[in-house]
């Protein structure tokens, strides 16, 4: 959904699947749920991370590049990119995912050209907080053998996915 205004576009995506009332305060659902194409990679296959706000922020992501690369003026378009992902296990599209943010998403079709800017600064915030999770796991092998334990925001992946980093994104007008 989205509004505007004072010239500008506010949007929010939600999904009223497991909603409560504001009073209720017991979980909605006690078991992982989401759309499989647009979930977070650490909530595939044998998630070993809770649900985290940076997982929204991925997913997010994984909605973008799948919208404005599979639809022009409203439009399915022939022979879409990503395709695979509405067909592949829990394990096989967490490999997929992991894969395809090291390399250029699929362009947007024309009615979305001005998101690739959008896509890619979020892809790039996407894969240095992976690498920079792997480096602190690595960095906390080597820790055990010297006792100098580093820290490392889980939360953010390093400061690499925030609210903040997200929304400096979305302030960039598509131009």
């Amino acid at each position: 959904m989205y509004r505007k205004k004072g010239g500008k576009i506010f949007g929010v995506l939600n999904d009223y699947d497991l909603a409560i009332l504001k009073s209720n305060n017991t979980p909605s659902s006690k078991t992982r749920t989401g759309t499989r194409p647009f979930m977070a990679i650490d909530l595939l296959g044998k998630p070993t991370d809770v649900h985290r706000y940076r997982h929204d922020l991925e997913s997010l992501f994984y909605v973008i590049v799948y919208v404005t690369s599979r639809y022009h003026e409203g439009q399915d378009i022939d022979d879409p990119p990503l395709q695979n992902w509405e067909e592949l296990g829990e394990v096989a599209l967490k490999a997929e995912k992991e894969a395809f943010i090291t390399r250029p998403p699929p362009p947007p079709t024309p009615s979305f050209k001005k998101f690739h800017v959008w896509i890619n600064k979020m892809r790039k915030g996407l894969l240095a907080g992976r690498t920079a999770h792997t480096d602190h796991i690595i960095n906390l092998q080597h820790a055990e053998a010297t006792s100098n334990t580093p820290t490392f925001d889980l939360e953010t992946l390093g400061g690499h996915l925030s609210f903040e980093t997200f929304q400096a994104i979305l302030d960039n007008p598509v131009t």
